[in-house]
């Protein structure tokens, strides 16, 4: 048998642990590789959905910006529209006067049934009184 010296040991060990370093790192490459092409490709579709998701976010914030804040042309135009109403006093002094149009008349309905049933006994008795027949 042959005899081996422990600096040839010692030299192969280290020559498997290099091989084994390096089989090792060119594996982790490959998986590198192939999870930086999937995350490439995650990040990706991330990017292509975030943009779509802010289209749809401005969108939605500028019709909300159409519908609910005022252009100075949609100002103006109300302007316009409401100059023709009455201002508070106006309005105020408008709704007394049918306010108390509304008072007499019901004032005047409430008392309109006793004195229609009074002109009416007053017409029974002078029929009665002339002899005349009642309707």
């Amino acid at each position: 048998m042959p005899k081996s010296s422990p600096v040839t040991l010692t030299s192969i060990g280290k020559l498997l642990d290099q091989k084994l370093k390096q089989e090792l790192s060119a594996q982790e490459k490959r998986f590198d590789t192939k999870l930086d092409q999937r995350f490439k490709a995650n990040t990706l579709d991330l990017d292509q959905r975030f943009k779509t998701q802010r289209k749809d976010i401005v969108d939605a914030i500028l019709k909300y910006i159409d519908k609910n804040i005022a252009t100075k042309e949609k100002v103006n135009e109300l302007k316009t529209q409401i100059s023709h109403l009455p201002n508070k006093e106006e309005y105020y002094k408008k709704m007394d006067e049918y306010i108390k149009e509304t008072k007499a008349f019901r004032e005047e309905k409430a008392l309109l049934p006793h004195q229609v049933g009074d002109i009416r006994t007053r017409v029974e008795k002078i029929e009665q009184h002339l002899g005349l027949a009642t309707s």
